[in-house]
């Protein structure tokens, strides 16, 4: 569906085999797997660095004294699921994506510092 509102936009059809990340970069879109991403990091800065937000208790930062001591220093979270329903669940991939994230992301003091290095992270991930 979001495929066929892009051809929609760009005026192409099927049978001109027009790549998605051309349209993308025509409308100057995200695909649905970096808007994913892109969700997820801002929801993860927010609840790391902001006192009120509702998903404050639902993301832990790895400690030095648990033996990761590189990711401690890099605000890397700590992953700790044992069922399938919480590995599917909004915070497991979201601490995969805030622990693959470069460090301009991770240590951004302001949300809009973080927003402007998570839209460029974002648009180097795959379509």
């Amino acid at each position: 569906m979001y495929h066929d509102l892009l051809r929609f936009l760009c005026n192409s059809r099927r049978s001109k085999h027009t790549s998605i990340q051309s349209m993308l970069e025509k409308l100057g879109w995200l695909s649905v797997n970096q808007l994913s991403c892109e969700i997820r990091l801002i929801e993860v800065w927010k609840a790391l660095n902001q006192e009120n937000h509702c998903l404050n208790n639902m993301f832990e930062k790895a400690t030095a004294n648990e033996g990761i001591t590189r990711s401690a220093g890099l605000n890397k979270l700590k992953i700790s699921f044992k069922s399938k329903i919480r590995e599917n669940s909004f915070s497991y991939p979201s601490i995969q994506v805030w622990n693959s994230a470069p460090s301009d992301i991770t240590t951004a003091k302001t949300e809009s510092q973080a927003r402007a290095a998570i839209k460029k992270y974002v648009k180097t991930l795959p379509v």
